[in-house]
């Protein structure tokens, strides 16, 4: 028992913020398998202890959902509150149409579209269960990322970005901060 109470002083909490859902939930996972699988005691545990993660109006709705007795169960209505209600294709179409905003320089776009990105991880993380579609659909979005920021560079950037042929968004940047 002394185990699972370090390992939950190490977990991450969750107050609603959206875009904090889905690392919450990676990690609340990782804690899940690791305690869930041997006593009843240790199990009634395990769920206080996720119990006890959450905060603000995450904790609010728990408390009104006296159903949610069970990780599972708790995530999948985390996710109903708390989770981003676009999809990936979703996400990828906006992706394509990114266009750098009229008083923003180079450096301020590529860190929207970089934010803009993680949540498209996000929302691969949790729509897709397949771990090698995974890395395929994440390398897919880092390489239209890399040509929407191509797209939107001055001539000399684009330029150089064309020659250099960067496979990611951070390799991309890279080139950025040299020009």
């Amino acid at each position: 028992m002394e185990n699972i109470r370090f390992h939950t002083s190490l977990l991450p909490t969750f107050s609603g913020i959206q875009s904090h859902l889905e690392s919450f939930i990676l990690s609340i996972n990782e804690f899940y398998d690791l305690y869930f699988n041997t006593s009843e005691d240790q199990k009634k545990v395990a769920v206080a202890a996720i119990k006890s993660k959450l905060t603000e109006n995450a904790r609010e709705f728990l408390l009104s959902r006296s159903d949610l007795n069970s990780w599972p169960a708790i995530r999948e209505a985390l996710r109903q509150k708390f989770g981003d209600p676009i999809t990936y294709q979703t996400l990828v179409q906006q992706l394509q149409y990114f266009k750098i905003n009229k008083n923003e320089n180079i450096l301020e776009f590529v860190d929207r579209v970089k934010s803009f990105i993680q949540r498209i991880f996000a929302k691969i993380q949790c729509e897709v269960a397949d771990e090698r579609a995974k890395v395929i659909l994440i390398s897919q979005v880092e390489q239209t990322s890399v040509l929407i920021l191509t797209a939107n560079s001055p001539q000399t950037l684009k330029t150089m970005l064309m020659l250099q042929l960067p496979k990611t968004l951070d390799d991309a940047f890279k080139y950025v901060v040299n020009y």
